[in-house]
């Protein structure tokens, strides 16, 4: 079940000259994860996740020389005051999230 926001970021790649499969959402359990990221085909990885997650990912991207984003344990906060438009703020809201 692929966030339709990745799928959009998927097909934006596309449109912008990308080969296909260059951006790739994946979303899988930690067992998984280090065989992804000693693939050769893998050349970066990011993580929204916990510190010890955190640890995990950096130790092995470190290891194989691979660039790594992590976003690690919190999250800050998103207010939606009463002028907002609700529908609108939603979105924002999930794109915000799962960019990275």
């Amino acid at each position: 079940n692929v966030p339709q926001t990745a799928l959009y970021l998927g097909d934006l790649f596309g449109r912008a000259g990308f080969p296909d499969g260059c951006f790739q959402t994946l979303l899988i359990g930690s067992g998984a994860v280090e065989a992804v990221l000693r693939d050769p085909r893998i050349a970066a990885a990011t993580l929204t996740g916990s510190e010890p997650a955190g640890r995990s990912v950096a130790s092995v991207a470190g290891d194989e020389i691979k660039k790594t984003v992590l976003e690690l344990g919190g999250s800050d906060p998103f207010l939606v005051l009463p002028s907002a438009d609700v529908a609108k703020a939603a979105g924002t809201a999930v794109t915000a999230r799962v960019q990275n």
